[in-house]
């Protein structure tokens, strides 16, 4: 499939091995990781329009969604201390960082004593040329830029970004708890 108009060989080349990984048999996010890790940090992959920001909040730059909707490659751009909401996604999602370090809480819902509630499971930093994905819809995490400077990640969804307008499925504004402590 050829690469969207007006993109760099690196685009191209990338978006290129990221419909080859989608459309083989091997499609997991194993193999879509795989293909987007030797791309991470090259200077040449994105235009200015994909690197653009917001003061309010991260925003998200759409940089190809694939024709027949089996994928979109999206920046995200975050200056420092920008955070997600507390969400899940609708479909699988592989991320790099791009540039910059940006830090991932996960969550698992539980039933505690201030009714239902978000145990914080794990807390991962994502250095340049990281790779991390989210496999199933209920998986629940926030995504923060620690760095000093602004903070690039691709992502890599299953599903066509400009048809669902994002790739958020549900967010959580519930109380946060601490995991319990075995004895």
């Amino acid at each position: 499939m050829p690469p969207t108009l007006q993109t760099s060989p690196a685009l191209g080349a990338l978006i290129q091995a990221l419909d080859a990984a989608v459309h083989s048999a091997h499609r997991t996010p194993a193999a879509v990781a795989a293909a987007l890790q030797g791309h991470l940090g090259d200077p040449t992959l994105l235009a200015p329009r994909h690197r653009r920001s917001a003061a309010d909040g991260y925003r998200t730059n759409v940089v190809h969604a694939a024709p027949d909707g089996s994928f979109s490659l999206v920046a995200l751009v975050w200056r420092p201390g920008q955070r997600t909401s507390v969400h899940s996604h609708r479909s699988w999602c592989v991320v790099g960082v791009h540039e910059g370090v940006e830090e991932e809480r996960t969550f698992t819902r539980v039933r505690s004593e201030v009714g239902d509630a978000l145990e914080l499971a794990e807390v991962r930093q994502y250095p340049a040329g990281s790779i991390t994905w989210l496999a199933t819809e209920e998986e629940i995490h926030d995504v923060t830029n620690v760095g000093d400077s602004v903070a690039v990640s691709l992502h890599v969804y299953g599903l066509d970004y400009r048809h669902h307008g994002s790739s958020i499925l549900e967010t959580f504004d519930l109380p946060i708890v601490e995991p319990l402590r075995a004895g």
